[in-house]
């Protein structure tokens, strides 16, 4: 499977998780704290599935969310810290790849 479709399965994934629109919300400059913890998570996964930075950031590009190569490292960063303190959120990224693997 090609890596443009994994993303946006991993993007269909994350927003049904965060509950946001990808078109309104993930893709648009949205500073909510719910938004941008689904694009930090949805940066997260990409990276650990593994999907280069710079595969993001043209995904992210093409769907009209033009972003800097650091912004995308410091989202990974940002929910690395908050995944190794929280159990939940290591639970949720397992759901989310877990979610992810029946569509590929």
């Amino acid at each position: 499977m090609r890596k443009d479709e994994i993303f946006d399965i991993y993007v269909k994934s994350v927003c049904d998780r965060y509950k946001v629109s990808a078109t309104e919300q993930i893709f648009k400059k949205n500073k909510y704290k719910e938004v941008v913890e689904a694009r930090f998570t949805l940066y997260y996964i990409c990276y650990w599935r593994p999907m280069r930075v710079s595969s993001i950031q043209k995904f992210m590009g093409d769907n009209g969310y033009h972003i800097s190569h650091s912004c995308i490292l410091y989202g990974i960063a940002k929910m690395t810290d908050i995944i190794d303190k929280d159990e939940d959120y290591k639970k949720l990224i397992l759901e989310l790849e877990s979610d992810a693997v029946h569509f590929i």
